[in-house]
């Protein structure tokens, strides 16, 4: 509730939220074109509010109305998000099984998340079963530069739309090794492009390392990414190239599970991690790795 709101004026605005959805709902039900009359008495609700809830939800392509009968029907925005949704839920159901390899084979947090606007949302984790864990949680959204599962997903974007990207947004700094200038972050994003998996080096939360790598559909498009996350004491830099070849294995389980066929069933060996200096102030400091 924004300041110098009212209890009053939060509540009519969760009503007003409710009774959209109840306009949807009735609508859906129809089962056919249907009158803002009917939506009306079918919901108890006054037929200039109907009206007017059905007009906003016009504007917003959730409902069409025909302009010779003038009733109303779903409309395409919905069958857009519900097709995220089952892609979402297929997704998951294909790469379950590879994720549960992934976990116990590395004994590490293992991640799936897919792109969500200019942030990357988790859509599923399999907890690490040693007792120093990392913290994620489902549905949560994180930032698309500064994250292994993040930057896989931006490395495959057109350059229009990472530059589009850099306007729209500050590269906040979260820790030493987070990356804040723009052409460093593409000359990183281009890294990942070459080599087909990132790394986040305590670039989002300190003492935590991540190794990730895209996972594409059967047109080549990648539409998800999947990681391996661990506190740095164990995910170390002696350890990456083993994760590296694991994550990429996984992610290209999970692409030929989704129909692509650009790459071999066999793992890669990866060439010799490059690990950056945390800081171009402090090159000699060889007290913690950073991105590869």
């Amino acid at each position: 509730m924004k300041p110098g709101n009212s209890p009053k004026e939060f509540d009519y605005t969760i009503q007003s939220v409710s009774r959209a959805v109840k306009i949807l709902n009735s609508v859906a039900e129809a089962g056919k074109d249907v009158g803002a009359q009917e939506i009306s008495a079918a919901l108890e609700l006054h037929l200039s509010t109907v009206f007017r809830f059905l007009q906003t939800l016009g504007h917003l392509d959730l409902v069409e109305q025909d302009p010779q009968t003038g009733k109303y029907r779903l409309g395409i925005k919905l069958l857009d998000w519900g097709m995220q949704v089952l892609r979402s839920l297929d997704l998951r159901h294909d790469a379950l099984p590879y994720l549960r390899e992934l976990n116990e084979k590395t004994r590490e947090m293992v991640h799936l998340t897919i792109l969500k606007g200019d942030s990357v949302i988790y859509i599923e984790k399999l907890d690490s079963p040693t007792p120093l864990r990392v913290y994620s949680e489902l549905g949560k959204t994180a930032p698309l530069y500064c994250t292994g599962v993040g930057k896989v997903q931006m490395a495959f974007l057109s350059d229009r739309e990472i530059t589009e990207f850099l306007k729209r947004h500050t590269l906040t700094r979260f820790t030493k090794t987070t990356i804040t200038d723009a052409a460093a972050l593409k000359a990183e994003l281009s890294h990942i492009r070459a080599q087909g998996y990132g790394i986040d080096n305590e670039e989002h939360e300190e003492h935590i390392r991540c190794v990730a790598a895209p996972i594409r559909n059967h047109l080549g498009k990648v539409v998800a990414s999947i990681s391996i996350a661990g506190p740095t004491a164990r995910v170390t830099p002696a350890r990456l190239p083993e994760l590296i070849v694991a994550v990429k294995d996984a992610a290209r389980k999970i692409s030929i599970r989704l129909g692509y066929s650009g790459e071999s069933d066999e793992p890669d060996q990866p060439s010799p991690v490059r690990l950056n200096r945390p800081s171009q102030n402090n090159k000699r400091n060889k007290s913690r790795a950073s991105r590869s």
